[in-house]
């Protein structure tokens, strides 16, 4: 890949209720008839059933990273996403997958802090654009010790990595190295259901054509 995650991107744009087989889901796809209100997306403001936030990229580690559970935070969620390397143009450059863990012990319009926590965001080994075709359906899977949470296909990606570049590009010019994570399927508990992530529990995820990306998640006075 000519563009990767050699460096910190400035941004990381992640994308939620983008996927068709969740319960009830909120359509993000309705985002691309509202680019006006893009703006308001990126502060993390939801506008009908749409929410586009995003996280610090300093939240980044790569796979096989020890993930810092918050002290005193007992609803650690995580999901696992397709995520988009921006290249030239901007163009999509290339694919990874991510564990996206978030907090859910914060206020739920507080989207940026869930979601930015240092670790929280596990990054697997990017693949070239032209080598995976998220449009032919990649199977997602996600298992926690052990235990399958997640089993989907990008197939249900309501937007597609593409519709979301160019709706953002519209308000926003990314830049090469950015990532735009384009949202988690089924699986992921609802605010207040749980099973919660705690210290100790292994995350592995895999998305086909782009491997696995995984984790051991930790105290955060551990050592």
């Amino acid at each position: 890949m000519d563009q990767g995650l050699s460096a910190t991107p400035v941004a990381v744009i992640c994308a939620e209720d983008n996927y068709a087989d969740q319960p009830r889901p909120r359509r993000a796809g309705l985002a691309l008839q509202k680019p006006e209100a893009l703006g308001r997306f990126l502060s993390g403001a939801p506008i009908e059933d749409v929410l586009i936030t995003t996280a610090d990229p300093r939240a980044l580690v790569p796979s096989g990273s020890a993930v810092i559970c918050p002290g005193g935070c007992e609803r650690l969620d995580v999901g696992v996403s397709l995520a988009a390397v921006v290249g030239a143009g901007p163009s999509i450059a290339g694919y990874l997958a991510v564990l996206d863990f978030m907090r859910l012990d914060v206020p739920p319009t507080q989207t940026y802090l869930a979601r930015s926590f240092p670790t929280h965001k596990v990054t697997g080994a990017p693949v070239a654009a032209g080598v995976v075709d998220p449009a032919s359906g990649l199977e997602l899977r996600l298992r926690v010790d052990g235990e399958l949470r997640q089993d989907s296909s990008t197939a249900e990606l309501i937007a597609t990595p593409e519709e979301l570049l160019a709706t953002i590009s519209r308000h926003y010019e990314p830049r090469a190295g950015d990532l735009i994570l384009t949202g988690s399927p089924k699986g992921r508990p609802a605010d207040t259901d749980g099973p919660w992530i705690s210290p100790g529990s292994v995350v592995e995820g895999e998305i086909a054509g782009l491997g696995t990306v995984a984790a051991t998640v930790v105290a955060e006075d551990a050592g």
